[in-house]
Formats: C-alpha cells, structure tokens, sequence
C-alpha cells in the first residue's frame, strides 16, 4: 500500500509540475505576444513618416 501510495505521489508531484510549466509558458507566450504585436503600442503619432523634431528629446537623450 506505502509503494503503490508514494507511486501515486509522485505521478501527482510530476503532473502539477507539468501543468504549472505549461501554464508558464502560456503566459509568457501571451506576454511576448502582447509586447510584440504593433497594434499594442500606442504611440501619439505615426512613426513612418516621422521627422526627428517630432521625437521627445528627453526621452531619446539628445
């Protein structure tokens, strides 16, 4: 009864493990995905056509 018991233990220890890492990578998945998409960032103006006076000096250090 203790080997099948701490056989059982040790399947549940694995399958949490398993499921936290899943879980993980999810949301970093989802966490990479929202940095990366372009319509996230929200930005005051159209950075294609920029001329440099448009960017913050501060923020750019110049």
């Amino acid at each position: 009864a203790d080997a099948y018991r701490n056989w059982k233990n040790e399947n549940l220890e694995e399958a949490l493990r398993m499921r936290a890492q899943n879980q993980f990578k999810k949301q970093t998945n989802n966490l990479w995905q929202s940095i990366l998409k372009p319509e996230t960032l929200e930005l005051p103006f159209s950075t294609r056509n920029a001329t440099p006076d448009q960017f913050d000096p501060e923020l750019f250090g110049r």
